[in-house]
């Protein structure tokens, strides 16, 4: 079984989301022989190669090294590669595309370019073999209008680990990326005057500067919030068990796989009222909502949750989601061109 993952940033990954995702999904079809072209530039090695500038010479590149390495399956993730999954379709190949989260329900991108990413699903969904979304609430969305066909839902899983967290409930953290849709100016904000300390880790947003930089100017401001700086994938565990409780209080979710992480350890987890993370089903989690932010009164907790580890052991390993996938591969590998 050839597998092509065409989409990631960087790999193995720099720190979370897509990048996390692929590299998890690889390891955890270990059987499997893997491939993966990233976008950014970094060192190149057997089977991991730098896309090329240019949409379409991207897809020249991919259809090229598929077919020199024989690939069974073309696998894209997100959005900007739906374009090349369909037409590569079109020229015989298998093809997957994992949506990750939908940029149309983000608040920072424009009417224009949310229409955008709305039509790339729904072309994603009319002609790609098979697509995947992360979350039930899209999957759900999108297999009303496709009734006819398929949508896959296949939750993101992660590695169970053998750490566990602090039994301080007062240290508390938030990982992830620093962008108007995490509401992390909100977040500072609502630990004023509070006994509880928040470190903040993760890249600043670079399509709004000016964000990242209120949110620097509102932690130097706090005297009980600090910034620990972006964290490398395989540090996150380990920098998670020091801290107690995890906070995320994004407007709009695929399925977030720090959330998933923090609760591997048995951390208490504070969240935004929002139906991606309600569908999580954690047990030891305070809901905030997003129109009257507030934490003070609501976030009491006693020591670790084992309710959230065992849960997240229960419904969310990468050895579930690496199965599903592998089901999905083998389905199109029975048809796939020589």
């Amino acid at each position: 079984m050839k597998i092509l993952h065409i989409g990631p940033k960087n790999y193995p990954p720099a720190h979370g989301g897509v990048e996390k995702v692929v590299f998890d999904l690889v390891t955890g079809l270990n059987k499997a022989d893997s491939h993966v072209l990233v976008e950014w530039v970094q060192e190149e090695k057997e089977n991991i190669k730098v896309l090329p500038k240019g949409y379409f010479k991207q897809l020249k590149f991919v259809l090229s090294y598929a077919k020199q390495k024989k690939i069974s399956v073309l696998h894209f993730h997100k959005e900007l590669f739906v374009l090349q999954a369909v037409l590569a379709k079109f020229l015989g190949y298998k093809t997957i595309v994992t949506i990750h989260g939908c940029p149309w329900r983000v608040k920072k991108w424009n009417f224009i370019y949310r229409c955008i990413f709305y039509f790339l699903d729904l072309l994603a969904c009319a002609f790609v073999d098979e697509v995947v979304f992360v979350s039930k609430r899209d999957t759900t969305h999108f297999s009303r209008i496709f009734f006819w066909k398929k949508i896959n839902f296949i939750p993101n899983g992660i590695a169970v680990s053998h750490l566990s967290c602090s039994e301080d409930t007062k240290q508390c953290v938030f990982i992830g990326r620093i962008s108007i849709e995490k509401n992390v100016l909100e977040l500072i904000k609502a630990f004023r005057d509070q006994d509880k300390v928040l470190t903040i880790y993760g890249p600043l947003d670079s399509h709004n500067q000016n964000y990242g930089n209120a949110v620097l100017t509102e932690i130097k401001d706090s005297i009980n919030v600090s910034y620990g700086g972006v964290l490398p994938f395989s540090k996150v565990i380990k920098t998670l068990s020091k801290y107690n409780t995890f906070y995320n209080l994004s407007s709009s979710e695929g399925m977030p796989v720090a959330v998933l992480e923090a609760a591997s350890i048995g951390m208490n987890l504070v969240l935004s009222d929002i139906p991606q993370h309600r569908d999580l089903g954690f047990i030891d989690v305070k809901y905030v909502n997003l129109n009257n932010i507030c934490i003070s009164n609501s976030t009491v907790f006693k020591g670790s949750s084992k309710l959230n580890k065992n849960h997240t052991e229960k419904v969310f390993t990468i050895s579930e989601t690496a199965k599903k996938y592998k089901k999905l591969y083998e389905k199109l590998m029975r048809n796939t061109i020589s």
